[in-house]
């Protein structure tokens, strides 16, 4: 069964601002920094819009599958990567 195509402007959330400027710091090696400290650190300057792309990118086929998948109140589940909440609360 095919699903129904999901148009990315008509989903609620956040609404794309200006681009960040790239990262000018010193870049960490490979393997070397950690989410939220060295590597995507949430005081970096952008790093909200940043989150908000993501929203923006992946949310209404999120929705989607959610809503193809009957999911709804009561339902539990780990939200890996949850961004800023806008698909679970």
């Amino acid at each position: 069964m095919q699903e129904p195509p999901v148009d990315p402007a008509a989903a609620p959330g956040p609404q794309p601002g200006p681009r960040p400027a790239p990262h000018s710091g010193p870049q960490p090696a490979p393997g070397d920094g950690h989410y939220g400290t060295g590597l995507f650190a949430p005081d970096e300057t952008g790093e909200g819009e940043r989150i908000d792309y993501g929203a923006l990118a992946y949310d209404a086929v999120t929705r989607a599958r959610l809503t193809a998948l009957g999911v709804g109140p009561g339902w539990r589940c780990l939200d890996v990567g949850a961004g800023t909440g806008t698909i679970s609360r």
